[in-house]
């Protein structure tokens, strides 16, 4: 497999200007270009009819309209023609089901800078500290700070909330696939069932990384990798979202990508706005229309409160010809989502975030999980048409520090 450079020019410029915009509020306004407008909307649009298609099943289904799944002789139950048609269906695999992997042990990575936690559940970082910062900025007296967790049931950084697969033959969509976070049924999550743990490095090598590598098959149609490189020293870790077509002709795909699933209240547990009248999560999404030039970035950042996140409508995303970051932030410490490829999504948008509290909860007496809280999503545009044989690989990094 072919090494990525750790710190290439256009990763640091693209993390600097990252943290100064987040920091410092600066504002762009440039003219839209219509073409790519009209683009950009036009596959939005097919993502969220994609995403309908699949809500309209309860659970998704992912067996051939009308059809029993391999070694079945009953009908399927509770489909009524009449509620939901069999042009309107997720696809269904043709072969058989996907068979259940057994959940491979967390796997902890410690830096200079961070504790990390992955998890083979949907292939994605569960936990992530900083061990280097106090847990109370006023007191100053424990460090390690915890600033990821799956602070919302099922919604950890990394993870597909969403994914949409299939024939890339326009008059073939309606046997496209649609994993959907929101399916019981952990086969058609692609976040609830277990991935392969395909390999981990179980150390830093001579170049200071440390790779883990998941994978998960989606039938007869692809396998999906993820990989992970964490450095040693600094502050970032880096993904690679790899799809391998493994049918018998051209696919094409579109997917939601979770970057910092919500980012805790930099303070104890028992007391995290210590004697601040006014503590609160905010957003920031980050895009550009327009080529940097000279006098200008080009860069269009707008915030978003918890509130706006809640509305989950135009007011909390944003969609231009390059989006570039989704940033998450409390007081004094912020995570943010890159796309290492500022093209290959087609929107940036905040989600919101809630800690579901139940009977006997452990986290009951934890007020960091009591506050408002908001995601980062970043929805891929529709992929080029991948040949049977071929893979394509998507990169993104996440950037995890004090925000000074």
């Amino acid at each position: 497999m072919k090494r990525e450079s750790k710190f290439d020019a256009v990763t640091i410029l693209g993390l600097a200007l990252a943290a100064a915009l987040f920091i410092g509020g600066i504002y762009y306004s440039k003219a839209k270009n219509e073409a790519n407008q009209r683009e950009r909307l036009k596959q939005q649009a097919e993502f969220e009819a994609a995403m309908e298609r699949a809500k309209k099943e309860s659970p998704p289904v992912l067996t051939q309209a009308g059809e029993n799944k391999p070694g079945e002789t009953k009908p399927a139950e509770n489909k009524p023609e009449a509620q939901t048609t069999k042009e309107n269906k997720p696809a269904e695999p043709t072969k058989a089901p996907e068979a259940e992997v057994q959940l491979a042990p967390d796997i902890t990575v410690m830096t200079d800078g961070l504790d990390l936690i992955f998890t083979a559940r949907g292939g994605t970082l569960l936990s992530a500290t900083l061990t280097n910062e106090y847990v109370d900025a006023a007191a100053k007296k424990q460090k390690s700070l915890e600033i990821l967790a799956e602070i919302q049931q099922g919604q950890r950084t990394f993870g597909l909330p969403s994914f949409d697969i299939g024939p890339a033959d326009p008059n073939k969509q309606k046997e496209h696939l649609v994993y959907d976070d929101k399916a019981e049924d952990a086969s058609k999550s692609l976040d609830k069932r277990a991935w392969h743990l395909d390999s981990n490095s179980g150390a830093f090598d001579a170049n200071g990384e440390w790779k883990i590598v998941y994978s998960t098959k989606l039938n007869d149609f692809c396998t999906a990798t993820k990989t992970f490189t964490v450095n040693r020293k600094g502050n970032l870790l880096f993904c690679s979202l790899a799809v391998a077509n493994t049918s018998s002709e051209p696919l094409d795909y579109v997917y939601a990508l979770n970057g910092p699933a919500g980012v805790l209240l930099d303070g104890p547990p028992q007391n995290p706005k210590g004697s601040a009248s006014y503590v609160a999560i905010t957003g920031e999404l980050a895009g550009r229309d327009e080529a940097a030039s000279e006098n200008s970035s080009g860069i269009e950042s707008k915030t978003i409160s918890t509130d706006a996140a809640l509305k989950e409508d135009d007011s909390a995303s944003i969609s231009s010809a390059e989006n570039l970051w989704g940033a998450v932030k409390n007081r004094f410490y912020m995570s943010i989502l890159i796309s290492r490829n500022p093209t290959q999504l087609i929107k940036l948008k905040a989600v919101p975030v809630k800690h579901v509290f139940n009977s006997n909860d452990p986290l009951a007496d934890d007020k960091r999980y009591q506050e408002k809280n908001l995601g980062i999503q970043g929805v891929r545009r529709r992929s080029a048409n991948l040949a049977p044989g071929k893979k394509a690989e998507d990169q993104y990094a996440l950037y995890i520090a004090p925000a000074n």
